[in-house]
C-alpha cells in the first residue's frame, strides 16, 4: 500500500523588502492627507512661513505623475472649508517654459519636513485593527509575525514608520486579510520599496 502525505496548503504572500531614506521629504498634496489633514498643513506651515524661510511646492499634472513647475508658498489662508475639509494656499511660480496657465489643474506638493534616516514602507502592506496600525514581517524561517507600528506621514505609496520595522525586514503587502500571527507562509519576492531623494 502506499502512503501519500498531505500538507497543508502554505497562504502565499507577497513581501518586500524595507529599506532606510535617508532625508524622506514629508510632502502633502490633493487627496493624500485625511482626518484633519488640511489644518496639520495649516499647522505645519505657520512656524516656517513666519521665520521668513521660503516653503517648497511642487506643481503636477492632472494625474500627479509629471512635474510641471517648482515655485513657493505665498500665502496660507486662515479658514478651512467645512464642505470639503481643505484649506487654500498660494504659491509663486516663475513659470518659465510656460507648462502653467490660467485655470489649469494641478496637484500641488508642499514639502512640510524632512525626516532623516526613516524606514520606509509600501502603504499595501499597512493594516488597521483595533489597538492600531500593523504589519506581517516575514521571518527568515517563513513565519509571519504580527508587529506594531508607530506610522508618520505618508507619500506616493511609502509611509514613514517612527517605530516597529528595520530596514531589511520584509512585509507582507498582499494576502495579508488572511494572515494570523504565527502563520508560515510562502513569500513571493516583489522589488524593494523605491526611495525619495
Amino acid at each position: 500500500a502506499s502512503s501519500s502525505r498531505v500538507r497543508p496548503a502554505l497562504p502565499r504572500v507577497t513581501s518586500a523588502p524595507l529599506e532606510t531614506n535617508r532625508d524622506a521629504g514629508s510632502a502633502t498634496g490633493a487627496g493624500t492627507e485625511t482626518g484633519g489633514g488640511s489644518r496639520n498643513v495649516m499647522l505645519a506651515t505657520m512656524p516656517t512661513t513666519r521665520s521668513g524661510k521660503s516653503v517648497p511646492v511642487d506643481a503636477y499634472d492632472r494625474e500627479g505623475k509629471r512635474k510641471l513647475a517648482s515655485g513657493t508658498l505665498a500665502a496660507v489662508d486662515n479658514q478651512i472649508d467645512p464642505g470639503t475639509g481643505t484649506v487654500k494656499l498660494k504659491a509663486a511660480f516663475a513659470n518659465r517654459d510656460g507648462a502653467l496657465f490660467p485655470n489649469q489643474f494641478v496637484n500641488a506638493r508642499v514639502l512640510l519636513d524632512v525626516l532623516p534616516n526613516v524606514v520606509l514602507a509600501p502603504s499595501e502592506a499597512i493594516q488597521r485593527g483595533p489597538q492600531g496600525a500593523f504589519v506581517y514581517v516575514v521571518k527568515p524561517d517563513g513565519v509571519a509575525q504580527m508587529r506594531r507600528l508607530e506610522l508618520g506621514p505618508s507619500d506616493g505609496g511609502l509611509v514613514a514608520v517612527k517605530q516597529g520595522l528595520a530596514p531589511g525586514e520584509a512585509v507582507v503587502v498582499d494576502g495579508a486579510e488572511k494572515l494570523q500571527d504565527g502563520a508560515k507562509v510562502e513569500p513571493r519576492e516583489r522589488a524593494p520599496a523605491r526611495t525619495r531623494s
